[in-house]
C-alpha cells in the first residue's frame, strides 16, 4: 500500500564556481527493501555541460538506489569555473518515478534548485527563483497554493517582489502591493495564497 511506503524529498544545493553543489535526497525512514528514484536536470539559467557538469562527466540524469537500511543519497554537480562576472545561475534537479517509496501528497515529481554562485568581479550578483505550483481548479472551491521563493544566499537587505496569482476563469493576474518575500538573512520562504 502506498501509505505504508517511505516518503522521498530533495534538498537544494549551492556552490561557488569550481566546487560541487551537492543535492541531498532523503527517505522519511530507512528503506526496508531497495528504493529507486530517477533524476534529471530541467531548464534553469545555468547551461548544462557548460556552466554545470555532472560528477564523472556523465549527463545530468540517472537513478539513485537506496539499499535496505539507507535513508540518504546525494547527487553532485560540478559548477564550472570561469572568469566572467555574471549573476548567479541556477539549475533545477527533478526526481521522478520512485519505486518502493512515494513523494507524498500525490506528487508525481519533486524539484530542487541548485545555485551556481559567481565568484568573479566585484560585489554580489545575486538572483532569485520562485516556484510555480500548479493547482487544479474546482468549482466554488478555495484552495491554498503553496509556493517557494528561494535565493542562493542571504543578502544585506530584504528582497522585495510582486506576487502574482491565478484566479478561476481569469488566468494569471498580478496582486496589488509589495511583498517583502525574504528577510535579510533568509534563503527561502514558503508563502501560501488563497485562490
Amino acid at each position: 500500500m502506498e501509505e505504508d511506503l517511505p516518503i522521498l524529498w530533495i534538498e537544494g544545493a549551492r556552490a561557488l564556481e569550481g566546487e560541487y553543489m551537492v543535492f541531498t535526497v532523503r527517505l522519511s525512514e530507512p528503506a526496508v527493501d531497495a528504493v529507486t528514484v530517477n533524476f534529471r536536470t530541467l531548464g534553469g539559467t545555468a547551461l548544462e555541460e557548460s556552466d554545470v557538469v555532472s560528477w564523472g562527466g556523465d549527463r545530468l540524469t540517472g537513478t539513485l538506489v537506496f539499499a535496505p537500511g539507507e535513508d540518504v543519497k546525494t547527487i553532485s554537480v560540478l559548477v564550472s569555473n570561469d572568469i566572467e562576472d555574471e549573476i548567479d545561475e541556477n539549475v533545477l534537479l527533478e526526481i521522478h518515478d520512485p519505486v518502493g517509496a512515494t513523494f507524498g501528497g500525490g506528487a508525481q515529481t519533486l524539484t530542487a534548485v541548485g545555485w551556481a554562485l559567481d565568484g568573479d568581479g566585484i560585489g554580489a550578483d545575486r538572483a532569485i527563483a520562485v516556484s510555480a505550483p500548479v493547482v487544479q481548479e474546482a468549482p466554488a472551491a478555495r484552495r491554498s497554493s503553496p509556493s517557494a521563493c528561494r535565493k542562493p544566499s542571504p543578502r544585506r537587505k530584504a528582497s522585495p517582489s510582486r506576487p502574482s496569482t491565478a484566479r478561476p476563469g481569469r488566468g494569471r493576474t498580478t496582486s496589488r502591493g509589495r511583498v517583502r518575500s525574504l528577510s535579510p538573512r533568509a534563503s527561502s520562504r514558503r508563502p501560501s495564497r488563497s485562490i
